[in-house]
């Protein structure tokens, strides 16, 4: 915990030099927001991002530094063995550091991660301090979660303009094209971003930005996409920690996932909510996933 403390302090301070538009943004992700009684597999995930654009030598790009946890856990929740665990208790804890930069429109990010899995995350004590403080059941089979390890991770996006109507009700479509490597994820992504509505430019819009602020914007976007994993630690255990004593699982080859969002930004308010739909992660797991994601960005000036 203590250098991840350290990490971000360095970020903070990186971060504090030549700001302009600065935002604050939460964002929340559970499957509790849809109301069925649901808590499995991706359950849980808390952002805390600073983000600001950058001028320098007459280009602008925007960077952002993000603390995160992300809560992993099978369908049941009353295990005291792992005879019917089909994905693994898993806690993951997180600082990243990205830029996000605009050329012609198009946009180009980057991010490196540091972290950590394992008792460290935190997963256990605020899973269950969470059910406990709304009246939920008891979890129990935590103990058989991923052994703790030090957690790198860096990743690129390519997201080029295929289709863009430049009227004030517009239609914009930017397939993407996303690599990650490390020992959390190693994987390759590929989809394309349809939103249509009262947007701004690309470089200016919220669809892709947290930091743009130009005319209000409203609109609905959809983005489908599929994800080749070589390597989720997050189901498969560190490579170099011992999980004899847990439980592991092989990730899926491939995985689809189809996000349908809602967004409405105006003056120094962002706020979209999302659904996810995604297929299984890994291959013992009994059913496929679903979840909701609230983000409210506010920004500083």
């Amino acid at each position: 915990m203590k250098f991840l403390v350290a990490i971000s302090f360095c970020f903070l301070s990186i971060c504090s030099f030549s700001q302009n538009n600065a935002a604050v943004t939460i964002q929340s992700d559970n499957d509790a927001y849809l109301l069925n009684g649901q808590d499995r597999y991706y359950t849980n995930g808390l952002f805390f991002t600073y983000s600001n654009t950058i001028n320098h030598n007459n280009k602008t790009y925007e960077q952002y530094f993000t603390l995160a946890q992300k809560i992993y856990t099978p369908l049941f929740l009353d295990l005291t063995t792992t005879q019917l665990m089909d994905r693994p208790f898993c806690g993951y804890l997180f600082a990243e550091y990205g830029q996000n930069f605009f050329i012609k429109n198009n946009s180009i990010k980057w991010n490196i991660s540091l972290g950590t899995i394992g008792n460290a995350s935190f997963g256990k004590d605020f899973q269950e301090s969470l059910h406990k403080a709304v009246g939920l059941y008891e979890v129990s089979g935590w103990e058989y979660q991923l052994k703790q390890n030090i957690c790198i991770n860096a990743g690129i996006t390519y997201m080029p303009v295929l289709f863009n109507t430049k009227d004030n009700f517009s239609i914009k479509a930017l397939p993407l094209l996303t690599v990650n490597v490390g020992n959390v994820y190693t994987n390759a992504q590929a989809g394309i971003l349809l939103a249509t509505g009262f947007m701004n430019t690309i470089d200016k819009s919220s669809l892709i930005s947290n930091t743009a602020t130009d005319k209000t914007e409203c609109y609905l976007y959809f983005q489908p996409q599929i994800t080749a994993q070589a390597y989720n630690a997050t189901v498969q255990g560190s490579l170099s920690a011992n999980n004899k004593n847990g439980f592991t699982t092989q990730a899926s080859t491939f995985m689809w996932e189809g996000i349908f969002g809602f967004a409405i930004a105006a003056k120094r308010v962002l706020l979209k909510l999302e659904l996810h739909n995604v297929s299984r992660e890994c291959t013992t797991q009994f059913l496929t996933d679903q979840y909701v994601s609230i983000q409210f960005t506010y920004r500083l000036k």
